[in-house]
């Protein structure tokens, strides 16, 4: 009869299911680049492993609804990866996204993007708005256009910041070799908490 087929087919395709071994998106993971995880923690790997480590596991065992999400922010999203950003999207069916950085932020040249477009090309056009901001609050004029300038040779479509009016002391570009420059960086931190100078960056 055809429940009795159904159930012998049942028991067949469960009997050959439990010859299948059990893999994890980790052991996948390792398996296609064993040299490179094996000196690695059974269970550590970089940040930059995260993302494929995510779409193994949506492949092996789908998208759990705890981590599907109606709309997704991402800040200093210079540092995403286009693969990153598009694998955020099989996480919001709405496919709604707040995307924000700046380019010539990117902190890594091996990763993350250089231009917005790479972005861009993941979402539909009728669905996609881009605004550029381009005024800072954060600085004074001197470090603005001192920033400006430095970064001239790499800033491509991006317009360059333009300061509030707040004027500050010019900017000093002092020269030290690498081997004053261990013994000058203390001292002058000292030197300007002497001067009640609150926040010092290096």
């Amino acid at each position: 009869s055809k429940g009795l087929l159904k159930k012998q087919a049942n028991q067949r395709l469960n009997a050959y299911k439990k010859t299948w071994t059990n893999q994890s998106a980790l052991h996948l993971y390792k398996s296609l680049f064993e040299k490179t995880l094996s000196e690695k923690k059974k269970k550590e790997v970089l940040y930059e492993d995260l993302a494929p480590l995510v779409y193994i596991h949506d492949r092996l065992y789908g998208i759990d609804s705890t981590y599907k999400y109606d709309h997704v922010v991402i800040d200093e999203a210079q540092d995403f990866s286009p693969f990153q950003v598009s694998l955020l999207k099989e996480h919001c069916p709405s496919q709604s996204f707040t995307i924000l950085g700046d380019i010539l932020q990117n902190i890594y040249a091996f990763q993350g993007i250089s231009q917005w477009e790479e972005f861009a090309n993941l979402f539909p056009v009728n669905r996609l708005d881009f605004y550029q901001l381009d005024r800072s609050y954060r600085s004074t004029m001197e470090i603005i256009y001192f920033a400006n300038e430095v970064i001239g040779n790499f800033i491509g479509d991006v317009t360059p910041a333009k300061p509030v009016f707040r004027s500050g002391e010019p900017v000093k570009v002092i020269k030290k070799s690498k081997r004053e420059v261990t013994d000058w960086i203390p001292t002058t931190i000292r030197d300007l908490l002497k001067k009640q100078v609150h926040t010092i960056a290096v």
